[in-house]
């Protein structure tokens, strides 16, 4: 009796060691799969942001060869205005001049989306009341007449952890979206509130929509519906929101609007 007894004891020694053992090697081998996947992130991140600092430094040389004779044209317009003013011209002349005003205005506003986008730094993280970034954001842009704003912002929403200047460009980036979609006009929705860990910041619109054959495209770089778009405003949009370890998502049907979902972590795990 003792003999198996004794027998008995060594195999439930060895199978609870074999356990054990099994336990720690399916540990071992989820650690070692997280840290390869931390690694692979951080020397993505690593390519990432060599190859913006490289495209940053190209970016800013043409933006300086182009702004200059931009610059030197704009004035000239200004110019040749001013001295209109008080001239009987045709008025095929002033429309001609206030084209190539407008133009040079696109231009400029294409070289900044492109230096923008090249020029994305690490965050510069502090708190931010959630209420005062919307309704500076709001301020950043030209609302047209035609546009109703509703704005439904929790109260006592703890502050959110961004880089203020960062975060603006998103929102005025998207609500410049939606104004673009509302030409005819429309409503424009903006909503905030905590979700768990999370603040959520919705921007909707009753404008044209997306199609469902490019939702899956519009964050893309140089990706364009817009005949003189650039593709690169979502684009730079998302990269910010990711470096925030947050998320942006969008839903939409045709003629009937749009909504964007812009998720910021409160707590971030660096």
């Amino acid at each position: 009796f003792d003999y198996f007894f004794g027998v008995g004891l060594d195999i439930t020694k060895r199978i609870r060691v074999e356990t054990e053992l099994k336990v720690l090697k399916e540990n071992l081998e989820i650690a070692v799969i997280k840290k390869a996947k931390e690694l692979l992130e951080a020397k993505d991140k690593v390519t990432r942001f060599e190859k913006l600092a490289i495209l940053g430094k190209l970016a800013g040389i043409v933006a300086h060869e182009l702004r200059t004779p931009l610059g030197v044209i704009k004035n000239s317009v200004y110019f040749m205005k001013s001295k209109l003013v008080d001239i009987n011209v045709d008025e095929k002349i002033t429309n001609q001049l206030d084209i190539i005003d407008a133009e040079v205005c696109i231009s400029d506003r294409i070289i900044e989306d492109i230096l923008t986008f090249a020029r994305i730094k690490e965050p510069q993280i502090e708190g931010v009341n959630v209420k005062d970034l919307i309704k500076a954001s709001i301020s950043k842009v030209m609302m047209p007449g035609n546009i109703t704003v509703i704005s439904k912002i929790q109260k006592d929403l703890p502050e959110v952890l961004v880089d203020k200047e960062h975060m603006l460009l998103v929102l005025a980036n998207v609500i410049t979206n939606a104004l673009q979609s509302m030409e005819q006009g429309g409503k424009l929705s903006l909503a905030a509130y905590k979700a768990g860990d999370f603040i959520e910041i919705e921007i909707a619109d009753t404008g044209v929509g997306i199609p469902k054959v490019n939702l899956n495209k519009i964050f893309e770089p140089l990706y364009t519906t817009k005949i003189r778009g650039t593709g690169l405003g979502l684009s730079v949009c998302q990269s910010i929101v990711a470096l925030h370890k947050g998320k942006i998502k969008v839903e939409s049907e045709e003629d009937k609007g749009t909504i964007f979902s812009i998720s910021l972590p409160l707590k971030l795990n660096r």
